[in-house]
């Protein structure tokens, strides 16, 4: 296994993969039976454009939170890898990453490392308004 993946390489029944990711969105997802309970989301891709949605607990959000910034990069390990089974998915990517206390997070600053931050149509895939 490479010390780096890319999303399209990732499969469940490990836990050692490296990412190199930007982070595309991060927010809190709370739940209405519960007024502390929650999770952190984020959509991140890779160096190929591809996305994924990761979920961490809050505990290791408030561990790691510096690291963590939209449009930031950063390089993550020990991630487990899961079948994206929800309803409301924000990517197209049918599997999803579920960070846990082993976890590890990383800055990393290089100038090569591509921005897709919004998937934008080309202008031949938009629709004449009617």
């Amino acid at each position: 296994m490479p010390l780096w993946s890319l999303f399209r390489d990732l499969h469940a029944g490990s836990t050692t993969w490296g990412l190199k990711v930007r982070i595309v969105r991060i927010y809190k997802q709370t739940y209405a039976n519960s007024s502390n309970a929650g999770t952190m989301e984020m959509v991140l891709h890779d160096e190929t454009g591809d996305r994924i949605h990761a979920s961490m607990y809050l505990d290791l959000y408030e561990k790691i939170k510096e690291h963590l910034v939209e449009g930031g990069l950063c390089r993550i390990t020990h991630v487990m890898v899961k079948e994206n089974d929800w309803k409301g998915k924000t990517t197209t990517n049918n599997q999803r990453l579920q960070l846990f206390r082993l976890s590890k997070f990383f800055e990393f600053k290089p100038d090569t490392f591509p921005t897709v931050m919004h998937n934008l149509k080309e202008f031949n895939e938009l629709e004449i308004p009617k």
